[in-house]
């Protein structure tokens, strides 16, 4: 039942997002779990989210960033972020991180903005680990496919309240639509001054 529930959410187009940013799916070429990457054991210890360059990343619950790099063995910028005490998220293959060690994120809060691999493929590394493990090993790793805000990816949503939803429940870690294009507008804003 988990694997027929894993495909049928790779498969699964964020219809919520507007044409311009979304939809976002997992890449069903990588998802949890599969075979035959180049690190840890092995198997894959998260799931991919095929996009170009620029997309803005997001916390997808509350957290606290714990960790910032450089992602020098595989590309790009990496961040660790708590979610009390339940698990930690990581994102890798930024191409530019927007958070500093040690600060409180939001959901919904820029970390970052999508980039890609030493390959050329563009895409967001998407993890959840448990509490002190290493989030690049499958055995620390944990499905995040059995986290989605409602069962579902759901697109991160300004003006919902999530106030009753726990850090356990996930948006999508990607800004879909108009909540995109606001962190984008910012962010250009930001760097001009």
């Amino acid at each position: 039942m988990q694997r027929l529930l894993l495909y049928a959410l790779s498969a699964f187009t964020l219809s919520a997002c507007a044409a311009s940013y979304g939809p976002y799916q997992v890449a069903t070429y990588l998802p949890y779990g599969a075979c035959c990457v180049p690190y840890g054991d092995g198997r894959q210890p998260g799931v991919a989210f095929t996009v170009p360059v620029g997309i803005p990343v997001i916390a997808p619950s509350d957290g606290v960033v714990t960790q910032t790099g450089d992602n020098t063995r595989f590309g790009g910028h990496f961040v660790r972020v708590a979610h009390g005490d339940h698990f930690d998220t990581y994102y890798t293959h930024l191409s530019s991180v927007r958070v500093r060690e040690g600060q409180a994120v939001s959901r919904g809060q820029l970390i970052g903005f999508s980039g890609g691999d030493y390959t050329g493929r563009n895409y967001l590394h998407f993890g959840l680990c448990k509490k002190g493990g290493s989030c690049i090993s499958f055995p620390d790793s944990i499905d995040p496919q059995k986290y989605w805000l409602g069962g579902e990816l759901k697109c991160f949503d300004p003006g919902m309240d999530f106030s009753r939803s726990s850090q356990t429940e996930l948006t999508v870690p990607l800004a879909c639509g108009d909540h995109a294009r606001d962190l984008i507008d910012r962010a250009k804003t930001e760097n001009l001054g």
